[in-house]
């Protein structure tokens, strides 16, 4: 790995366009255009860290093969696995798909 940990920054928004605070966008700031991360981000609770509030900021790391897929944890060693029957099944079920076949993704000008 090179550079400083964790590779993630955050920033505060405001503006026209409404955004949950579960949603991760990546944002051109020159051009102001930005791409949504569903489904390669997610914010999610674990077992070892139940005082965060929001969860932690997990990203997508490996396709394991068997239909299941691993996240982890920005700034940490925790990891997310969800798999197809799990609790996350029908996450496991649109990786799969994007796995598959790539889709197209819709830009929002911020």
């Amino acid at each position: 790995m090179h550079g400083r940990q964790p590779f993630v920054g955050v920033s505060k928004y405001s503006g026209k366009v409404a955004f949950s605070t579960n949603e991760c966008y990546i944002l051109n700031a020159t051009n102001r255009r930005a791409l949504p991360m569903e489904l390669l981000i997610l914010w999610e609770h674990c077992s070892h860290h139940p005082d965060l509030e929001n969860g932690h900021c997990f990203m997508l790391d490996t396709n394991e093969g068997d239909g299941s897929f691993t996240f982890k944890a920005v700034g940490l060693t925790c990891v997310l696995k969800v798999a197809k029957g799990g609790t996350h099944s029908e996450l496991a079920e649109r990786l799969s798909k994007m796995f598959d076949k790539d889709t197209a993704i819709d830009e929002v000008r911020v």
